[in-house]
């Protein structure tokens, strides 16, 4: 026991700090690392992979609850406004990690102050790991290689060659999962980005046809293949191959995690960084359709009175006929050319106005029944889309309370907005620029796979219920998935 105390006395804060990982968010990933660097001695190993395998339940349990959450979340809506289910799930998850965190928070006390500790049940499982990798053998060496291109050389002491073999293949396929799924399901690989804080630098259009193509993930898969053959051939069992020739390998996976790590950047962190940029940027174009919207409203009641006092001189000049007409209407032989008037920028600068609906909203029932897949999931897209970069914060952290307004915007087959109207206002002209101009601002949006254009009437509210709303026509359509109705053109 004087021997275990002297032994764990230099390295109990080591060993203290290893639990710290899981209420800091790192989870078992630092006492593993931390595992490999002090391997050689064998007591601070087997303590440091035992507090590995306590988080690691703690973070698989959690990781479940979570996907669990997103899944539920993604298929029935915000799970505050839906079943008890996700509730349920919500307070089972928080559960978990606090309790985790102050489980592994007492811990790390009494290791700073004794300097070890031996779990019941997971120190049989810490011994059982490290006794594997005590002992070296080639049948080991090629297991590994098979569960992670890498892993075999980092067991046989080859550091260098194993931790670049397994990080480009770490990268290899997060990046392949993560197209793949864009490729499947965009909607849904836009959530997995919002929910980890990261937003794409380009726009979706742009993103879909350039990344998730089969060449660009023929080639993540091909590079996915490419890490196994090079994790083999430069295996002890053939002895051909030299030491210059796994620098050369390694040499390769250096420049190809640069430069895919370089691409992921421009992709994903100057948005980030721009965030800020890019919401000044929606509010500046908010107070311009701020003052264009109240200029149309001016013209639209000055047309009203125009038109009212038309019909009045209309109904005169039918019955008071003049004597005498003097002269004709010369009209230009040159034909009027429209395209030299037409809007070469549509799908840019959206018309903005004000509209009433014509035609009553599609029933409830019959809408969710027969709307097809396709269109539930690009209405899950718009869901994402307007929460990217938290573009809805904006709207709610400037919003009175009980703020409803419907607009009914036209996506184009192209995938541009091209047309932007207020159904029904809140009554603040000013709060409802914003709102269009969040709206503005999502476009360009993914091509709708129908190849035809929609149109979608959507309602933007704060009231938590339909109490809160003002007229029928909101209190209908917050009734609908996402108080939005998306009709094809």
């Amino acid at each position: 026991m004087r021997e275990l105390e002297k032994i764990s006395a230099g390295n109990k804060q080591l060993i203290g700090l290893s639990y710290w990982s899981f209420g800091l968010g790192f989870g078992p990933f630092i006492p593993l690392a931390a595992a490999w660097i002090f391997r050689k001695n064998h007591f601070v190993s087997h303590q440091l992979i035992q507090s590995m395998f306590l988080q690691t339940i703690f973070s698989l349990v959690s990781t479940a609850l979570f996907f669990i959450l997103v899944i539920h979340t993604y298929q029935q809506g915000p799970i505050l406004q839906t079943t008890p289910f996700g509730l349920l799930i919500f307070t089972l998850k928080g559960t978990v990690d606090w309790s985790g965190r102050i489980i592994c928070f007492i811990i790390s006390l009494f290791c700073f102050k004794r300097g070890y500790l031996f779990i019941p049940f997971v120190k049989s499982f810490s011994e059982r790991f490290l006794s594997f990798f005590y002992k070296i053998s080639l049948k080991k060496v090629i297991v590994l290689s098979i569960v992670w291109p890498g892993f075999g050389h980092l067991f046989i002491g080859k550091s260098f060659f194993g931790w670049i073999i397994s990080l480009s293949h770490l990268v290899t396929v997060l990046s392949l999962g993560y197209l793949s799924l864009a490729a499947c399901n965009f909607s849904a690989a836009k959530d997995v980005l919002t929910v980890m804080g990261f937003y794409l630098r380009i726009d979706d259009q742009s993103f879909q046809e350039g990344f998730t193509n089969s060449l660009a993930i023929g080639l993540l898969a091909f590079v996915f293949v490419l890490n196994y053959f090079t994790t083999f051939i430069n295996l002890p069992i053939y002895r051909a191959i030299k030491k210059v020739q796994r620098t050369y390998f390694a040499s390769l996976n250096c420049s190809y995690i640069i430069h895919i790590g370089i691409l992921w950047c421009i992709l994903l962190l100057p948005f980030v960084l721009n965030s800020k940029t890019s919401k000044e940027s929606i509010e500046a174009q908010a107070k311009k359709i701020y003052k264009d919207l109240i200029d149309l409203d001016k013209k639209q009641r000055l047309s009203i009175k125009r038109n009212e006092k038309q019909q009045e001189r209309e109904m005169r000049f039918d019955l008071e006929l003049p004597r005498k007409i003097e002269g004709t209407n010369e009209f230009s032989p040159k034909p009027f050319n429209q395209e030299f008037f037409k809007d070469k920028n549509t799908f840019d600068a959206p018309t903005i106005g004000f509209e009433q609906l014509k035609r009553p909203l599609p029933s409830k029932k019959s809408y969710i029944e027969k709307q097809s897949r396709e269109s539930k999931s690009y209405s899950e897209y718009l869901t994402a889309k307007v929460r990217e970069g938290a573009r809805d914060q904006i709207i709610w952290k400037k919003a009175p309370n009980h703020y409803s307004v419907i607009l009914r915007y036209t996506i184009s087959s192209r995938g541009y907005i091209s047309d932007i109207q207020i159904i029904e206002g809140s009554g603040n002209l000013q709060m409802d620029a914003l709102v269009i101009s969040v709206v503005k601002s999502m476009s360009p949006f993914v091509k709708p796979q129908n190849q035809r254009g929609l149109v979608v009437t959507e309602l933007f509210w704060n009231t938590h219920g339909t109490n809160g709303l003002d007229t029928e026509l909101k209190r209908s359509l917050a009734t609908y998935p996402d108080g939005r109705v998306i009709e094809s053109i």
